[in-house]
């Protein structure tokens, strides 16, 4: 019966194209954060001021005119584009946010005070555009809150946040006369689950975070060297897996990303160290790789369409949409300037008006009231920023630069100069904290924050700005203290190397890590201590506080303390009247999570503890052979050491042992006397004692990789051959050959309590079902997986089983009897070459395989059909069960109406231009239809000539959905399409 009913809703659509349909009545929604920002150009200086002294080597005024439009109205006026819309479902809830931060609404008001006519009466526009509400009384133009001075939240004190977001609010509300914002975005998108209580005392709701730190929280993480940042720390890795990583195409994203995870707000979470009270938030994702591309210009420079689209199978769940978040500067680049927020957002909005099952524009607040979080999705968040700052790592790299050779960082010198300043900032705050000496202590010192003041390293006068703002906030701090009841201030510890014992960017680093911060006191420190201790499992168990506060719990051992050793910071140019002091400790246990914050204790008993960290430590207790990462690409280097107390070399093949080119030899890389591996000399010991070495990437088109295979020959000529298994690398999209159902995997069909699988990335085609014996009923039974082109007619069934199978081209097959498992061509000839598999020896795990599609067919098929059999154990054994099917099978055969249809690509064909003006038709990966790209009107015929679809198209992306003029779907074949002179033909594909 649900066959029929499903041949009669989708014809020959196939399962897939059905599924969608159901995915696509649920939409995507769309926001957007446009970033504003210029800082004070000499603290504490008007920005006229410093333009005539002339100090850089570009004119600041010419900065600030060269954005006009964005610092004054074309945010608005894109606004005003969606919310004019007479279609209302684009209308209702069109808005987006946009943080302006104090020191550029400082400069602006001192331009047009200074008569520049860019700026006169500039706010005009931005106070109509916050006026301007949604259906649910929200502001479709949301000023959120931000960091006054622009400064990296993680890297600053509770203190120093609450009084930059208050100052912030301060000048929101006094120049644009409206009340605060819910929401927050932190400079650089810099975000760390520290600075959530200053947050939530501010009163905001929500903040937007770069989504790749939620995705780099999880277990499972598919790591990727591409990306640039550094392997995250297993301590942050403690959400669970949510799996459906998928490798986004059409756009700039070196790493695979989590597609429904990563786009849906969560809330998180701090734990206040000393009383164990939570703090919550809302984190809203900004998604790295899509905001990223549309700060080159907007619509059309991303598209939309296709890339955001690539999400919509993973957009199932009608209470909780996925939420695409597109955050980038609004000042800078394509992302500011005229195009962007006019001819492009204008383009973007008629798209959303022939997109309106699909695709949505929202404000974050309409969202959060429309589509609430569940109080009870809490997830961790690993710190860092977004992919603009030198790739967002959680070691916040860009404003903390490693020493040169003589032991000088121009970073570190800036912090010790502000951490110095701070103590005593603070201290004249508890003495008079109203005093007008006090007031500008506090604006030097926070000016002195700012981030662009660490951008330029090196250049002048960059490096020197936070010791000017240092040495003008303790001058007047000075004359307001009478007593020091403040304890030290200590910046916040950092730690070399990150992932101590483990992997940074695949090279292997030693498990000692040096934990160092900077302290200063008024009144002389009399001890710093490193504390630390070691969780009993090795997980940092969200269910607990244990390891989030100085007290502790069963979870947890005892605090253990090093006294950290001193030493002074350099400084070149400017010399700060009072500098930080350097301090630092080591610690090393291997296979360890360890807890750990610094406390300083001043001369008269004042303490000061800093928060709470954790550090995951790989290490010398690891025995045997491993690799990273873990789940490598193509485009990958792979490390694989061994621990090990002799040399040893990598004996190695590719693709079931067969022999590599040569293009793929590292150093030290000879052909092994059977012709069918190579062996390659291994580098070490390290301090570790692992023998390592580099191999990959795999993606020269000389010869197609999809596994590596290998052993270690170690230098008395023993082996390490995996227990006689070998050990096996697989590469593509990741997809891991255990027996066990990979993350990714999507269920295309099912009958009864069998299952079949699908999933697609970079050209590898991953199928699995039931491993051989887990069956209905219990029953053992010889499955296989058949892959065809065309099943246009009928085969023999494979295996001398009975019956007949509509026409494959390949098949995998697993045995019930001795779990014997491979894939196999069309007449039971067994092929490796672009294969690999697998199946769970137990009947609770999964067959599973993949095909590398290019090495397979030679190019990526438009389509594939897919069905499972499960035929008798016995040669002359009937079919037993089928998959996609209805109950037990029909007539002993899989018919080809009886397979699933997997759709790897839309094809087209080049268009034929008359007249060299180009008309662009180019297909979507994630759906069946075509963009055309035109001016005019757009006719499309079939082959006979009859005209089935006409739309007047305005200088826009066109998304043709293979219907006709009245909606209904049109048959699978060949079109014509034509713009006044201009014509090309497509194959549509259902």
């Amino acid at each position: 019966m649900l066959k029929m009913i499903l041949k009669k809703v989708i014809g020959t659509i196939g399962l897939v194209l059905f599924l969608r349909i159901f995915v696509y009545a649920n939409p995507i929604y769309i926001s957007f954060l446009w970033h504003m920002h210029q800082p004070v150009y000499f603290p504490y200086e008007s920005v006229v001021t410093t333009d005539a002294r002339g100090i850089y080597s570009f004119s600041i005024r010419d900065i600030h005119d060269q954005r006009t439009g964005p610092y004054t109205s074309w945010p608005t006026d894109a606004v005003e584009t969606g919310a004019g819309s007479a279609d209302t479902v684009v209308s209702n809830h069109f808005g987006t946010q946009v943080s302006f931060t104090g020191s550029l609404i400082e400069n602006l008001n001192n331009f047009a005070a200074d008569n520049d006519a860019n700026f006169t009466n500039w706010t005009f526009r931005w106070v109509q555009g916050a006026n301007y509400s949604t259906t649910l009384g929200h502001r479709r133009l949301d000023l959120v809150n931000i960091g006054y001075f622009h400064p990296i939240f993680p890297l600053i004190w509770d203190f120093d946040m609450q009084y930059q977001l208050k100052r912030h609010e301060n000048a929101i509300v006094n120049s644009f006369g409206i009340t605060p914002s819910h929401g927050a975005f932190l400079p650089e998108c810099a975000f760390s689950e520290r600075v959530i209580p200053a947050l939530v005392k501010a009163g905001i709701k929500w903040v937007i975070v770069d989504n790749i730190h939620f995705d780099r929280a999880c277990a499972g993480y598919p790591y990727s060297t591409d990306g640039g940042i550094i392997e995250p720390n297993r301590a942050d890795q403690i959400n669970p897996n949510p799996g459906n990583w998928i490798q986004l195409n059409d756009v700039w994203a070196p790493t695979r990303i989590s597609a429904k995870f990563g786009h849906l707000p969560h809330y998180v979470e701090y734990i206040d160290p000393n009383t164990g009270a939570k703090y919550r938030i809302i984190a809203i994702p900004g998604d790295r790789y899509m905001g990223n591309e549309d700060g080159r210009g907007g619509f059309g420079a991303l598209d939309y369409d296709n890339v955001i689209g690539q999400l919509s199978s993973y957009n199932d769940d009608p209470q909780h949409p996925l939420l695409v978040v597109l955050h980038h500067d609004g000042d800078n680049y394509g992302g500011g300037s005229d195009s962007y927020y006019h001819t492009n957002f204008q383009n973007f909005v008629n798209w959303l008006e022939s997109e309106p099952d699909s695709f949505r524009c929202i404000t974050i607040d309409d969202y959060l009231d429309m589509f609430p979080v569940d109080t009870n999705d809490v997830i961790h968040i690993e710190p860092g920023s977004w992919s603009g700052a030198d790739n967002g790592g959680p070691l916040f790299d860009k404003w903390l630069s490693q020493p040169d050779n003589s032991g000088y960082s121009s970073d570190r010198a800036s912090w010790a100069a502000l951490v110095a300043a701070r103590n005593f900032v603070k201290a004249a705050f508890d003495n008079d904290s109203t005093a007008a000496n006090t007031d500008s202590a506090l604006a030097y010192l926070f000016c002195g924050e700012s981030s662009d003041y660490w951008y330029w390293d090196g250049t002048y006068p960059w490096d020197s700005l936070p010791s000017h703002a240092a040495d003008r906030a303790i001058s007047f701090a000075s004359s307001v203290i009478s007593a020091d009841t403040e304890g030290p201030t200590v910046f916040l510890p950092q730690r070399r190397p990150y992932n101590p014992g483990g992997f940074e960017f695949g090279n292997p680093v030693d498990a000692i890590d040096t934990i160092w911060t900077f302290a200063f006191d008024i009144n002389g420190i009399s001890a710093v201590h490193l504390y630390y201790r070691i969780d009993k499992d090795g997980t940092n168990n969200p269910a607990t506080s244990d390891n989030e506060t100085y007290a502790g719990g069963p979870d947890v051992g005892p605090w253990s303390t090093i006294q950290m050793t001193r030493e002074t910071v350099p400084h070149q140019g400017i010399y700060p009247q009072y500098i930080a002091d350097y301090y630092y400790a080591t610690i090393s246990f291997p296979d360890s999570l360890v807890d750990y914050y610094v406390q300083a204790v001043d001369s008269q008993g004042n303490i000061t503890k800093t928060p709470i960290q954790h550090v995951y430590f790989g290490g010398i207790a690891n025995q045997g052979v491993n690799w990273s990462p873990q789940s490598p690409s193509f485009n990958d280097t792979i490390t694989v050491f061994v621990y090990s107390t002799q040399a040893a070399k990598l004996h190695w093949g590719v693709n079931n042992w067969t022999l590599p080119d040569s293009c793929y030899f590292p150093p030290n890389t000879t052909v092994y006397g059977d012709s069918n591996a190579v062996e390659t000399a291994m580098q070490g010991p390290d301090s570790l004692g692992r023998y390592f070495i580099r191999i990959g990437p795999f993606n020269n088109p000389i010869q197609s990789v999809d596994e590596i295979d290998f052993v270690i020959h170690f230098q008395d000529d023993s082996w390490d051959n995996n227990g006689g298994r070998d050990y096996r690398i697989y590469l593509g999209g990741g997809f891991i050959m255990d027996g066990q159902l990979d993350n990714n995997a999507v269920k295309i069909a099912e009958n009864g309590g069998m299952s079949l699988y699908f999933s697609y990335q970079n050209g590898m085609i991953y199928l699995a079902t039931n491993a051989a014996g887990d069956s209905p009923d219990t029953y053992n039974w010889d499955n296989f997986i058949f892959v065809s082109l065309s099943p246009s007619y009928m085969l023999p069934a494979p295996w001398k089983k009975s019956g007949e199978c509509a026409s494959f081209d390949y098949y995998l097959a697993d045995e019930n009897d001795n779990n014997y498992v491979s894939w196999y061509r069309r007449g039971d000839t067994a092929v490796t070459s672009g294969f690999s598999c697998a199946s769970a020896s137990s009947e609770t795990g999964y067959l599973e395989g993949t095909m590398n599609a290019l090495t397979v067919f030679g190019y990526i098929p438009e389509s594939l059909f897919i069905a499972v059999g499960a035929y008798g154990t016995n040669d002359g054994d009937s079919l037993k069960w089928q998959v996609p099917g209805n109950g037990n099978p029909l007539n002993g055969n899989i018919d080809s109406s009886e397979y699933a249809v997997v759709k790897l690509q839309a094809v087209h064909e080049d268009v034929h231009n008359f007249d060299r003006t180009p008309l662009k038709i180019y297909p979507t990966v994630s759906r069946m239809g075509f963009h055309i790209k035109g001016t005019g009107r757009i006719n499309i015929y079939t082959v006979s000539g009859r005209l089935v679809y006409s739309k007047n198209v305005k200088n826009s992306d066109f998304y043709w959905k293979g219907r006709d003029s009245k909606g209904i779907n049109l048959p699978r074949g060949i079109y014509f399409i034509r713009v006044g002179s201009y014509s090309g033909k497509v194959i549509l594909i259902k």
